[in-house]
Order: C-alpha cells, then structure tokens, then sequence
C-alpha cells in the first residue's frame, strides 16, 4: 500500500514538472544579467534599474543602480535626470514636488556609496509630436529624371523626402563602443549603420555567424541559451522612410531563421504603421536612428 502511495506521489510531482517545463517562455539572454541591448530586445526600453523613490514635502530623491565615474560626466548627468523625471511623473507622487534630487553611486576607495548627480528643479516631460523628416519642393518647370511616387501617404508627388544625414554624424557613441570600432579599423565619425551594429553586438558579448540576406547585413547573434535574428538595413533612398517591404523581408527572414527574438536596425526612419504592426509580435523589435541612441544612453548608464 505505501509503495502504491508512493508511486502516485512521484506520478503526480513528475506531471508537474512537466507542465512546468511547457509552459517556459524564451530562455534568458544571458544568466550573468542583462546588459542595455539584452533589455531592449527583452522590453523595449532601456532603463537603469530604480533603486528606491522618496518624496517629502516638495522634494523627490530618486535612486539609480547606476556608477558614475570620478570625472564628471555630462551626458550621464543628463540621462539620469531624464529617467528620474519620467519615473517620477509615472509614478503619480509627482503632485507638489518642485524640487528634485537625482542619486546613483560611486566608487571610493574601493567602496560602493551614494553619490548624488544633480538637484534641481523639477518640471514634468510632456511628449513632442512625432517630427517628420524634412521635406524640399522640385523647382517647377525643371523637370527630374524620375517622378517617383511619394514615399508617404497624402504627400504630394511634388514633394520628395530629403536622404537623412549619415548616422554617425548624428548619435553620441560611448567610449566603449568608439574603441570597438576602432579596435575593427572602423573611423567612429564615418562608420555605417552595418559596422556599427556589429561592433554593438560584439560589445555586448554576442557571438555572431554572418547569415547571407536579402538586403543589408544579416547575424544570427548568439548569447548564453538565447539566439538573436539580427538585420542591419542601410538607407538607400528615394525616401527618408524604410520601404514597407523591407519591414516584412525582415519578418520573413525572422521566421525563417528559427531564433527566439528579432531586431531590425535602420539608418532611415520607420513608417509608424510598420511600428504598430511590429509591436503585435512582442519578440520583434525595430530600431530607427532614435531608438539606437536609446540603446546607447544605456551604454552609458550602465557605465560601459
């Protein structure tokens, strides 16, 4: 009688692990922690890690798990401050505070202690209007060797979008990721979105085997169990905007490769409806200009 209670106990524990085991999701980018690219593609944000919030009378003190070195750092300063003032409108106990005290840590003497960044006033981030790229007008009467259709709806054809600028005249590259580029024989104020990317998905401790792809620069990234389609697709015109089919090229050859999760950088901008379709699929990512600089604060944040 107890062996037959015994073996339904066993039974039912191994039942339970394997519908434990079922229901796991994608495994973990890395078991030593995330870094900045490992929470984008996880979440979609990069954000240094809140340590705590305090609020007395008019004034909040928000703390990061962020390390700031000996020499000041402008751009640091200025991320830190940026986060704190989001986290605090987020979390509703913004009502009546003026002033704000934005704190990290830094190491002295071998030690771990609490640094305060910056204290000032405290004014709420209200979110711009998208910008859209610019714009010129043909010269009328001049004709042009192509009457391209407009790359955007309800633009007229008498418009064409201007080429954006090259990528690296535009993004604030941390130390880390100018020496591994430089490490690769790369010019950091000449590099293209291609190179930069790779030099990236090197810093963050990704091994990459080159795959041959439709169009720009195809890697399945690898890190500890979790594997990355990654594809890097360089500007090429006539629009600012990424073509639509290049958003579902990207798709296709996410699925194709079989990985976990996908990430698509660009150099050109993102029509917002490829955005919203992208966003169905939480393990798709895209990323224009503005959102690789996002991953690079968080270079920065992080210290690296």
């Amino acid at each position: 009688m107890l062996a037959v209670i015994a073996f339904l106990i066993g039974l039912v524990l191994l039942l339970a692990i394997v519908v434990v085991l079922g229901r796991r999701k994608a495994p973990p980018l890395t078991e030593a922690g995330p870094s900045p690219l490992d929470l984008f593609i996880e979440m979609g944000r990069v954000a240094p890690p809140l340590v705590g919030m305090e609020v007395e009378g008019d004034v909040a003190r928000v703390t990061f798990d962020a390390t700031c070195p000996e020499e000041p750092q402008g751009r640091l300063e200025e991320l830190l401050w940026r986060e704190a003032t989001r986290e605090l409108a987020a979390s509703g106990r913004a009502g009546g505070v003026r002033t704000l005290e934005v704190w990290a840590f830094r190491t002295v003497a071998g030690q771990r202690r609490p640094h305060m960044v910056r204290r000032g006033a405290f004014e709420a981030i209200t979110a711009p209007p998208p910008v859209p790229p610019p714009r010129r007008e043909r010269t009328p009467g001049v004709p042009a060797l192509e009457e391209r259709v407009s790359v955007r709806p309800g633009v007229a054809p008498a418009e064409e979008a201007l080429p954006p600028p090259p990528i690296a005249s535009e993004l604030v590259l941390p130390d880390s990721l100018r020496a591994e580029l430089e490490r690769s024989g790369e010019n950091p104020e000449e590099v293209g979105i291609e190179e930069l990317v790779e030099a990236l998905l090197r810093l963050e401790g990704y091994s990459l085997s080159p795959l041959a792809g439709t169009e720009g620069k195809d890697w399945l990234a690898r890190k500890g169990r979790s594997t990355v389609f990654v594809r890097a697709v360089r500007w090429t015109g006539p629009g600012a905007y990424l073509e639509p089919r290049s958003v579902s090229r990207f798709l296709l050859g996410f699925v194709e490769s079989g990985a976990e999760r996908g990430i698509l950088f660009t150099d050109a901008f993102l029509p917002p409806e490829e955005l919203a379709r992208a966003r169905k699929d939480p393990r798709v990512r895209l990323v224009s200009r503005a959102g690789l600089q996002e991953i690079l604060d968080g270079l920065a944040l992080a210290g690296r």
